[in-house]
């Protein structure tokens, strides 16, 4: 039999959640996942930032009286964090007797009151959930209800995860976790607190760590039911500047921004009790697009079909909206798709699933001021914050895919070796829609870091490259030949012809 040990568990956690994102991703999904009918809430509660309690350790060490430091060190506070951090703080600072005690009190103090909530007003968890399920590494509880889903042809998952290790997000963002929960039908909230870095020891096995669910104080309503990430010794340099930053670049973007804002799942950021704006994509810039494509994939008496609407709106030139509808069948999409020397089966054209996909192409110098959202420059900035094109399972995000950093559609490195239009990842705003249920073969890597290789993954990722690269990128092309070039002919007609008389 097969022996862990306990620092196997940290190993698990740092290799599983690569991000802070991720982290932050895989605990809001198990709140939606929980059933909460109000969202999920992100709290930052901070009352010394880590980069400022560094520097105020420096200054205390390197000199000065006890009083001297202690006035530094409140002056270094965060007005604004809540109450009670801020008490934590004080209190800690006012028991020091000397600069050396003041070192050891604010260490312990930066351990404890500075804290990341995520919470949920979902079904919750009794004692029993938390020793059967959330203390079980890779339990198999959800993944037995989406099968079953899938067997049954549910319309919907049942769940958005279900590889049971989205507890160890909590890892990735502090040391230390404590877990408050409770179900409605109880009367007392359910606690479990976890110190990561006990799971350090070298010499010890997983099962010598003590951890176990205890009783908590009463809920605070009798029929309030949820549960209370809170994460503390926290491992980041946690600002606000850097809050609002990842709600603008990452949070705004966790669910479909496509969506109209009122159906979307609500994802409430909070910094020391201040509600952090989420932005909202503007319809008006989708409708300043240059050109478009739109595409279904469905799969009709078993056989793939592949629709697709490809548009030209504004090219630069005179020309009217242009669209086209194209429709491609089985046939086709084996030759453009799997290819003459495909190293794929053509099975998988059918059992990828249906999805459907929509690309919104800018020529990026050609954008003007829009009303809804300002003049040029402003507009150029909105463009580029929601430039990319994301793929969502179940209305919800799956990374990397739309990252800056990532050309999982080889837009950057086509577009080196194409004349006429360049068609590059940061003049797209688009989304692809997929589910667990009609895709039960696009399935994630284990860390999050997009889907596992697999044939269905590869037929996905060439239908959305031929309708960008091939069907769009050569429609544009036309329409260009067809009034710009035409143009440009009867111009040089008209010159032949005075030259005649």
């Amino acid at each position: 039999m097969f022996r862990i040990t306990a620092r196997t568990v940290l190993e698990l956690g740092s290799e599983l959640i690569s991000s802070d994102i991720i982290a932050f991703y895989e605990l809001i999904k198990n709140g939606f996942d929980a059933g909460t009918k109000a969202g999920v809430d992100v709290r930052f509660d901070i009352a010394l930032p880590r980069r400022a309690y560094l520097k105020l350790i420096e200054k205390i060490g390197a000199g000065g009286s006890a009083d001297e430091s202690k006035e530094a060190a409140t002056a270094a506070l965060l007005p604004t964090a809540s109450e009670a951090a801020l008490e934590g703080f004080r209190e800690a600072i006012k028991a020091a007797t000397s600069r050396q005690s003041l070192l050891d009190s604010l260490a312990e103090a930066q351990k404890r009151f500075n804290r990341i909530t995520v919470s949920d007003t979902g079904s919750g968890m009794s004692r029993a959930d938390l020793e059967r399920n959330f203390l079980v590494i890779g339990t198999a509880s959800r993944k037995r209800e989406v099968e079953a889903a899938l067997k049954r042809g549910d319309a919907q998952t049942p769940y958005l995860g279900e590889k049971g290790i989205g507890r160890l997000s909590a890892m990735r963002l502090g040391e230390r976790l404590r877990v408050e929960t409770a179900r409605a039908d109880e009367t007392h909230l359910n606690l479990l607190e976890i110190d990561w870095r006990a799971f350090g020891d070298v010499d010890a096995m997983l099962d010598q760590i003590p951890v176990a669910p205890t009783a908590g104080p009463l809920k605070p309503s009798k029929t309030w039911s949820g549960t209370s990430i809170v994460i503390s010794d926290l491992t980041e340099n946690w600002t606000q500047t850097r809050v609002t930053e990842l709600t603008e670049d990452d949070f705004a973007r966790l669910t479909d921004p496509f969506a109209d804002a009122s159906t979307r799942p609500r994802i409430a950021i909070y910094w020391n009790g201040d509600r952090v704006a989420v932005p909202i994509m503007p319809a008006a810039l989708l409708e300043a697009a240059h050109a478009k494509v739109s595409g279904t994939y469905e799969i009709i008496d078993s056989a793939p079909v592949l629709k697709i609407v490809v548009e030209a709106l504004d090219l630069g030139f005179d020309h009217p909206q242009e669209k086209q509808m194209i429709t491609l069948t089985v046939d086709d999409l084996q030759g453009a798709i799997i290819g003459k020397e495909g190293h794929i089966e053509d099975s998988a054209l059918t059992t990828v699933g249906p999805f459907s996909f929509e690309a919104h192409w800018y020529n990026r110098r050609r954008l003007s001021g829009i009303d809804a959202i300002g003049e040029q420059r402003a507009v150029r900035e909105v463009q580029e914050r929601w430039s990319g094109i994301l793929l969502f399972r179940d209305r919800y995000r799956v990374y990397p895919y739309g990252e800056e950093e990532d050309d999982w559609l080889e837009l950057d490195r086509r577009a080196l070796r194409r004349s006429g239009y360049t068609l590059n990842k940061t003049q797209f705003i688009g989304r692809v829609n997929i589910s667990r249920i009609e895709n039960p073969l696009l399935v994630d890597q284990t860390n999050r870091e997009g889907l596992r290789v697999t044939p269905e993954q590869h037929v996905l990722l060439q239908v959305i490259r031929y309708s960008i690269q091939d069907l769009l990128g050569a429609f544009m092309k036309d329409v260009e030949k067809q009034y710009k070039q035409q143009k440009i002919r009867d111009k040089a007609s008209e010159f032949v012809g005075l030259d005649a008389d």
